[in-house]
């Protein structure tokens, strides 16, 4: 009774929109779960369509409705592992892992930064517990993408991707390929030319190593599609300031991109306002920016697409700032909520 009321408080926040001290103490419950009776009709498979059901609703769904379904979700599985031990257990970590990474990246897009981290370690601790190296790759290797997003370090972005790599033992797993092109990401970020062009290289081999089944592009967070790859070459060549390299990468991206992920999208196009802005087109840069992010309902604005305007208005001149282009869009960034620390 004690724990439904718990939960009844914490959905009435998450859903009024206080989601770190909601969210928070049903968290704390998935990451200490106490050792019980294993009960015989525990339906571990129902949990893993659970985890990828939303593996698939990462893309279609806003990131304030995942949250509060999945808060729901996930103290139900606080609620299972805690009836269960041994290798049932282990197999719901599993379950528990994924469902806690997702929660992590939607609060990183919602700009929920601090509570994102506690669900990104109790991810990992659900990881490890599952003996899963696929489970415990991938979501090192999520931490480390958005670790880029979260005004953490590009040393910390490559510590986690690291331990990601180390975790795969050479083997070609999504989390492989996702934790090589965060280093590929973290190093263009720190102008290393030769270090993210080593790692995009790699990158290219892993995927090319990968199973149809996972490069297939269904919707699903899980998979690791090719235009994945594209997205990534992007990223860097356009940080770097390689316009050409750029160029091409975004041609093939957005060609690839469905309209099933419009943020996505709109990434891309910010890409490409940046290169416009470095190459002295300032104007087109910032209108461009300013289109990427207009066409995209409220809901979509997210972090990750507003953490790439701000890269982008960063890189036009100090001299250049008060043009009516970029001012129109610094409103319009600005107006899609303070930066969050």
């Amino acid at each position: 009774m004690r724990r439904r009321v718990v939960l009844q408080h914490a959905l009435i926040a998450l859903s009024a929109g206080v989601a770190g001290p909601a969210l928070d103490s049903i968290r704390a419950g998935l990451a200490s779960p106490v050792p019980g009776q294993e009960p015989a009709d525990v339906d571990v498979a129902e949990w893993e369509e659970v985890a990828e059901e939303y593996g698939r609703g990462y893309y279609s769904m806003t990131p304030v409705s995942l949250m509060l379904h999945l808060a729901a979700d996930v103290a139900d599985l606080q609620q299972t592992i805690e009836a269960c031990r041994g290798s049932r257990r282990a197999d719901l970590s599993r379950a528990g892992a994924r469902l806690a990474a997702i929660m992590a990246m939607s609060l990183v897009k919602t700009g929920q930064f601090q509570t994102a981290r506690r669900w990104w370690r109790t991810s990992r601790a659900a990881a490890d517990a599952s003996g899963d190296p696929a489970v415990r790759v991938w979501v090192r290797s999520q931490d480390a993408v958005h670790a880029l997003y979260q005004h953490r370090s590009t040393r910390a972005a490559m510590d986690r991707a690291g331990e990601a790599v180390a975790i795969s033992g050479g083997r070609a797993y999504p989390g492989t390929a996702e934790a090589l092109g965060a280093c590929a990401q973290a190093s263009a970020l720190a102008g290393d030319v030769a270090g993210a062009q080593g790692y995009i290289d790699l990158l290219t081999d892993v995927f090319d190593k990968l199973p149809d089944s996972v490069t297939v592009d269904t919707g699903n967070i899980y998979h690791w599609p090719q235009r994945r790859l594209w997205h990534t070459a992007s990223y860097v060549h356009s940080h770097l300031g390689r316009s050409l390299d750029a160029q091409r990468a975004q041609e093939r991206a957005l060609s690839s991109i469905p309209d099933w992920a419009p943020a996505a999208r709109a990434q891309v196009h910010l890409h490409s306002a940046m290169c416009l802005i470095r190459d002295g087109h300032l104007d087109d840069g910032a209108n461009h920016a300013r289109q990427a992010i207009t066409v995209l309902p409220e809901s979509r604005r997210t972090t990750l697409v507003v953490h790439l305007a701000r890269a982008a208005l960063d890189a036009v001149p100090h001299s250049e700032q008060r043009r009516p282009a970029v001012t129109d869009l610094r409103e319009l960034v600005t107006a899609c909520g303070p930066v969050p620390r």
